[in-house]
């Protein structure tokens, strides 16, 4: 179990502080014009493609509610799993009955990688009233501006999705 956290929170924490040094460099007035894409300040008051910007203030606080369940949820599942292979330990008549692994244990790394990001854009919403947004295609289409945690939230879920696929084919091949 330690092992688990231990990889769930390195990959919170480093895409948190990641992000948020990044988000400084153009705090402090860093801009940069391409032909392709500008790296420009901009916050944005929704979520993607800024929908529910509606909600205005509640947003945070929705998004806040969202992530303290999600982690407390993949914890509780984590710790319930945990306390029962150590009572199947100390009691020979109780088993784990080859339990499947929670999404904890399977894809700490994703998860980690996924609510840092996530966190990070909501101390932005607590801090300036919006996330901070920097990356501007403009070439051919405009696309939506984003930042380093958006991309570290796709790359998160890839990585789940992946593990995910893996873990099926490999179940496959085994007969399960």
């Amino acid at each position: 179990m330690a092992k688990i956290l231990g990889v769930f929170f390195a990959a919170f924490f480093v895409v948190f502080a990641l992000d948020q040094a990044v988000k400084q460099i153009f705090l402090g007035g860093f801009s940069w014009q391409g032909e392709y894409f500008s790296l420009v300040l901009a916050y944005n008051r929704g979520v993607a493609f800024s929908m529910f910007a509606f909600l205005g203030e509640w947003l945070k606080f929705i998004q806040l509610a969202l992530i303290a369940g999600i982690c407390g949820y993949l914890l509780w599942r984590l710790k319930r799993k945990f306390d029962a292979q150590t009572a199947a330990k100390a009691e020979p008549n109780l088993s784990a009955n080859g339990e499947k692994k929670e999404i904890l244990e399977e894809h700490a790394l994703g998860a980690g990688i996924i609510l840092g990001a996530g966190s990070s854009n909501l101390l932005d919403r607590f801090v300036h009233g919006g996330v901070v947004d920097y990356v501007y295609w403009h070439k051919w289409f405009e696309f939506a501006i984003f930042n380093l945690a958006d991309v570290m939230i796709d790359v998160g879920v890839v990585l789940i999705l992946w593990q995910s696929f893996a873990a099926g084919r490999k179940g496959a091949k085994n007969g399960r």
